[in-house]
């Protein structure tokens, strides 16, 4: 696969293909290898299908501590789309306190790249996933 991924750098499918690889040095043992390609899909193609499940892979391989802190140091250093991507995977961690950490700052990401919208409906998502509505008066 690595061979079709250098005679075809432009493919669309090229974020898939790079995960892939990455899974499989993931079951050759060889997790250095893998960290490469699921940071690759991640940083580089953030919007494609496989930059979920490869920061997911990337945060078990690396640590959600250790790709949390990347993720606030790109967001510090104004890098917002590499930041949304870290923190968005990050808010699949199965650690909670990661996830919840990281689970507004996608959001903030968004309103630093001029992405109103998308920030808003961040925003109303994780309020109406942790925060009662309020009960409607009766009459």
């Amino acid at each position: 696969m690595e061979g079709f991924i250098k005679t075809h750098p432009e493919t669309r499918i090229l974020p898939g293909a790079l995960y892939l690889i990455g899974e499989s040095y993931t079951r050759e043992d060889r997790p250095r290898d893998a960290k490469g390609y699921f940071e690759r899909v991640v940083l580089c193609w953030t919007e494609s299908d496989a930059s979920n499940p490869a920061g997911v892979r990337l945060a078990e391989l690396r640590g959600d501590s250790s790709v949390f802190k990347q993720a606030r140091q790109m967001f510090e250093s104004g890098q917002y789309i590499h930041a949304h991507s870290l923190f968005r995977a990050l808010t699949f961690s199965p650690d909670r306190e990661i996830s919840g950490r990281a689970n507004l700052a996608p959001a903030y990401c968004c309103c630093n790249m001029n992405r109103g919208e998308e920030a808003s409906n961040l925003f109303w998502n994780w309020l109406d996933t942790h925060c009662d509505s309020p009960e409607s008066p009766e009459a």
